[in-house]
Formats: structure tokens, sequence, C-alpha cells
């Protein structure tokens, strides 16, 4: 299989495993990949998610474009590969353990957390070769990078390292080689350890309104606050509070 899946401790482990391609994505990965996401979804026990590559050279080159040649539109421009957040609402994070190109680049602007290694780079080279980034990226990047640092990165095509990627936000840490899944597993044992209700609707809440003009985003957070006063879980919180003790999950 080029994704493997794995489960331990509430946190799946969605791992590209394609190193003799640097986990470039062909029909068959894509395909997986969203099968991937809409499985964690499902799963209940399920309440953080990560996202690799295979090695420490590539944590993904993105598409693997000797086999769209013939049919680029297999892959441009919406397969739900590229688009967890329509398909996942739990909180999905990044482990950059080598080159994150293209696609690969998408996919972790896609991510909530990101950790990356030292050695990684960055970079979205579609223009240089004529291509448009249908992974998302055109609008993900102006809203998670600020529009200069975006523009930088989609319309050069350059390509940037882990500490250039650590100040304009497009990872949150960057450690050495060897400690990339180690520490966002930590990350996501974090999350896990939370309420899981808490968590997806505070997630959900930051997605829907990214861009809202802040007037209706703060009416949506009204309406947000009261699903979740009225949700059973809620409830249950709010006792153990009182009761000096952690929720049931």
């Amino acid at each position: 299989m080029s994704i493997r899946y794995s489960v331990a401790d509430h946190i799946v482990t969605i791992t590209i495993d394609r190193p003799e391609r640097r986990n470039a994505l062909d029909l068959d990965a894509l395909d997986a990949l969203a099968d991937a996401w809409a499985r964690a979804d499902a799963d209940d026990e399920v309440r953080a998610v990560i996202l690799t590559g295979t090695g420490d050279v590539a944590f993904s080159a993105g598409a693997d474009i000797r086999h769209f040649t013939d049919d680029w539109s297999r892959v441009e421009p919406v397969h739900p590969a590229f688009y967890p957040e329509l398909s996942l609402r739990k909180p999905l994070l990044a482990a950059v353990n080598g080159f994150c190109l293209a696609g690969g680049t998408e996919l972790l602007l896609a991510c909530d957390i990101r950790v990356a290694a030292e050695h990684a780079t960055f970079g979205l080279p579609e223009p240089q070769r004529g291509l448009f980034p249908a992974g998302g990226s055109a609008v993900r990047a102006p809203r998670r990078l600020g529009w200069a640092n975006a523009m930088e990165l989609l319309l050069t095509g350059a390509p940037i390292d882990a500490t250039r990627a650590l100040q304009i936000g497009l990872v949150n840490r960057v450690v050495p080689r060897g400690e990339v899944v180690p520490t966002t597993r930590v990350i996501a044992a974090r999350i896990a350890a939370n309420p899981p209700f808490a968590v997806r609707i505070i997630k959900e809440c930051a997605l829907r309104s990214d861009g809202v003009p802040l007037i209706e985003a703060l009416e949506q957070v009204r309406g947000y606050s009261q699903r979740h006063a009225e949700a059973p879980e809620t409830q249950e919180a709010v006792r153990a509070f009182r009761e000096g003790r952690d929720p049931e999950l």
C-alpha cells in the first residue's frame, strides 16, 4: 500500500509510503489518502491525526506527474485528498521529515499544526512548470501566511528552508532530524487527552469563521457556544469540574 494507516492511543498516523519517488502521490495514493481522511473522521476512538512520509528524505514531493501526463484532469482540479478540511473534523498534524514540495506543501497548509525537521525544504514550484497549484494553496497560503509571504511562495516557485518556513508561519516548530514524529506525537497526545467534543467544535468554528468578516464571525461564535453548552459532553465536563475530577471522555 502506498498509504499506511495505523492507530495507537487515540492517534492515527497516516504515512505516505513511496520513498522511491520521494513520497510523491500517484492516483492510487491520492485515492487511499482521501479514504484515510474519511476513515479517521468516522472512527469515534480517533482524536487526532498525524500525516507524515516514509524515511527522512521526503514528506512528499507532491503529485507524481509522470502518472498524469496524459490526463492531468485526473488530479486537477479537486482531488479530495488535497482537501481534508472537507471530510476530516479532527485535528490534523504534519510531521515534515524532508522535501515538502508542490502538493506536499499544499497538504501541509491543510494541516492545523506542523512540525518540521531542520533539513526540510518547502516550496510551490508549479508556476515554474506552467502549472496551477490545484491543492488549495492559492487560497490557503494568503490566509495562513499573510499576503506578501504567500505571493512570494506562489508566484516565484522558489524553495525555502525550515528556518524561513518557521519565520513566515508555515510551520510551528523546527526540530532535529529524528525528532519530528516523536515531537508531533507529543503534541497530538496533548490534544487527544482533551475532551474530543470540545476539540472538534473549536476546530469547526475556526474553519467556518476563517476569512469571514468580524461581526459575522462573532455571531457564528455565539451559535457554536450555544451548541456546545447544550451538548451532553459539555454537561459531563461541567459536572466533572465541580466534582474535582477528570471528565469521562
